[in-house]
């Protein structure tokens, strides 16, 4: 099994991003966004993080973090990044919606 220190380096290879982890039991994640560009930084707890880093499911390891907490480790997107993305679908009318029925009797 990996040693904390070398997972460490894969997260800062993965996205780019500095992992610290302080004195004070916790853990930095910081690095730029990778759709948005911007500094983004999340302090964790260095259990939730390791529990993480050893193989838990972030949603286990972290229950109490929000979404947007836990999706900055596994995808490297902000929340504005997230929210740049949902803003940026394009609406889709009514008349352009398509019924699973109407595919059928297409086939």
């Amino acid at each position: 099994m990996a040693s904390l220190t070398q997972l460490d380096t894969i997260m800062n290879n993965r996205f780019g991003h500095e992992v610290i982890r302080n004195d004070d039991s916790t853990v930095i994640v910081s690095g730029e966004c990778v759709l948005t560009g911007v500094q983004h930084s999340v302090t964790y707890t260095a259990e939730e993080y390791d529990a993480w880093r050893r193989g838990r499911l972030i949603q286990h390891a972290m229950p109490n973090r929000s979404v947007e907490d836990r999706d900055w480790l596994v995808t490297g997107i902000c929340p504005t990044g997230w929210e740049r993305m949902a803003n940026a679908a394009l609406p889709i009318a009514p008349s352009e919606v398509v019924h699973v029925a109407e595919i059928e009797e297409l086939a």
